[in-house]
């Protein structure tokens, strides 16, 4: 009984793992345009990244693209830098079109925070 409870359980893992790496980003099925809020935090040595998805009816493909552009695992691209965004996202098939500075308000009023919106449009390749 143990052996088989553990035996399901492996292979519960194995099967989740693998559902877990299938998840890459499939392009087509994003929208043409897509706009991405860059923040740079200077505390953690990075930027943060926000995709607005709410109501969308790209809604599951968008978050998946944030996964796979914050992520390391599972072949995600863990993007640290401005640089690192737009490779990934010409990598993907879409252009850098413009960029836009963004309201920030935190809790801090003395923080300095810049906040950026990045806009990109996918390619007719």
């Amino acid at each position: 009984m143990r052996i088989q409870r553990f035996f399901t359980l492996c292979m519960f893992f194995v099967l989740w793992s693998l559902k877990l790496s299938a998840q890459q980003v499939d392009a087509t099925k994003l929208p043409t345009y897509i706009v991405v809020t860059v923040e740079n935090t200077k505390l953690l040595g990075g930027i943060g990244l926000t995709i607005d998805w709410k109501n969308s009816d790209y809604k599951a493909e968008m978050e998946r693209l944030y996964e796979y552009l914050q992520s390391n695992k599972n072949g995600g691209q863990g993007v640290r830098t401005l640089t690192d965004l737009l490779n990934v996202m010409s990598n993907l098939g879409f252009d850098y079109v413009d960029s836009f500075n963004a309201s920030a308000f935190g809790l801090d009023p003395g923080a300095e925070k810049q906040r950026s919106n990045v806009v990109f449009k996918k390619n007719k390749r």
